[in-house]
């Protein structure tokens, strides 16, 4: 990741992913269906460029660039990545994509929340069906098996258009610097050109479908920098009624 003052923008930063089994396993042979490509054994990787990016040994995709296991253990626990087939490598890659998603979701909502005024990911598109940055498919030649023109939106390029890149925007977490540290928090930001009145919902939701309401308040936002103040506290709300958000 490469980052300039937050209070400015953000530039060239992203995380890797594998594609979707639909684009990717037209590439490989079925008894190569899996994380590990039914290697039996994890591939040797060193560090060469940011992450874990050159692997040797007997995984085939040790070859299509930026592995996923460090990514889906992280947000989906101590899985088995070894194991292979339809089932199994569709799994794989839906968690792979998901953890890209949830990563860059906590990055542009940090970002977002100390106003910084630009995130310039890297990159949109993949060259190849690969492990890459892109938040797109390769998609460069629609007649191959499992490609479609202009590459499948991954994850991450949905929540992009509907909430993380919307010129209204509102996030909440808890505060890891400064005077507020540990306090539960939410912003609300308008980067339009307009006054809008919106409407901050928070609610709860249980893994087994239960939704619970928390908090619900409407505000009236000014465009982004119509103030004059260099940190445009005027574009978000600071809510300290919310006690709970996870």
């Amino acid at each position: 990741m490469r980052r300039t003052d937050l209070l400015s923008q953000t530039s060239e930063f992203g995380a890797s992913s594998f594609p979707s089994f639909e684009s990717f396993h037209p590439t490989l042979s079925v008894d190569s269906w899996g994380l590990h490509g039914n290697a039996g054994m994890p591939s040797n990787c060193s560090q060469i460029y940011e992450n874990l990016n050159e692997c040797s040994g007997p995984n085939v995709i040790s070859q299509r660039n930026y592995p996923c296991d460090s990514h889906i253990r992280a947000y989906f626990g101590d899985v088995d990545l070894f194991t292979t087939g339809r089932k199994s490598f569709q799994k794989q890659l839906l968690q792979c994509m998901i953890s890209q998603m949830l990563w860059m979701k906590g990055e542009i909502e940090q970002l977002r929340s100390t106003n910084s005024f630009g995130s310039l990911i890297w990159q949109l598109n993949e060259n190849w069906p690969t492990g890459g940055w892109g938040l797109l498919e390769y998609g460069s030649r629609p007649h191959e098996e499992g490609q479609v023109m202009g590459g499948r939106w991954k994850p991450l390029m949905h929540l992009l258009q509907r909430s993380l890149f919307r010129d209204v925007f509102a996030t909440c977490g808890v505060a890891i610097d400064g005077f507020n540290y540990g306090t539960r928090r939410c912003f609300i930001r308008n980067d339009g050109v307009r006054i809008v009145t919106a409407k901050l919902i928070i609610e709860l939701w249980e893994f087994r479908g239960k939704t619970h309401s928390i908090f619900s308040k409407e505000f009236t936002l000014n465009p982004n920098g119509d103030t004059g103040e260099s940190n445009r506290t005027i574009c978000y709300a600071f809510i300290k009624e919310v006690a709970v958000y996870y």
